[in-house]
């Protein structure tokens, strides 16, 4: 697949690039356009919350489309009736980016970790 621009961004007096990459230039207007990389790698995600790629002209838009797509998988996460001692962990890592939760859950996954199945008597 080609990294072809695939112009979507705005078109008229946005200025030098300011960043670029295989997904996407940004200008110093602050629009964007997407490669054809980018709309097969971003557009399903973004479409996933309702936010259609052709839509995304900024870079702040891209920002906020992607910060909804981080917070709908979070959500899914979250409303997973039993989640294990690691997704818990995980989980804790990921809302607040602090390990004491983490840490407190990573012991409790290695107390859990440290016991043995023993056969009682009786047992063939």
């Amino acid at each position: 697949m080609s990294n072809k621009v695939v112009n979507i961004g705005a078109t008229s007096q946005r200025g030098a690039v300011v960043r670029e990459n295989e997904y996407f230039r940004a200008f110093a207007d602050r629009s964007i356009e997407y490669t054809e990389t980018g709309v097969d790698h971003f557009a399903p995600m973004f479409e996933k919350v309702g936010i259609p790629i052709a839509r995304v002209k900024t870079f702040e838009e891209h920002a906020e489309a992607l910060e909804l797509v981080v917070n709908n998988d979070m959500d899914e996460l979250r409303s997973r009736a039993s989640l294990s001692l690691e997704g818990r962990m995980l989980l804790a890592i990921m809302d607040n980016g602090d390990n004491e939760d983490a840490l407190e859950i990573q012991e409790k996954i290695k107390r859990r970790d440290s016991f043995r199945v023993i056969e009682g008597p009786g047992k063939d």
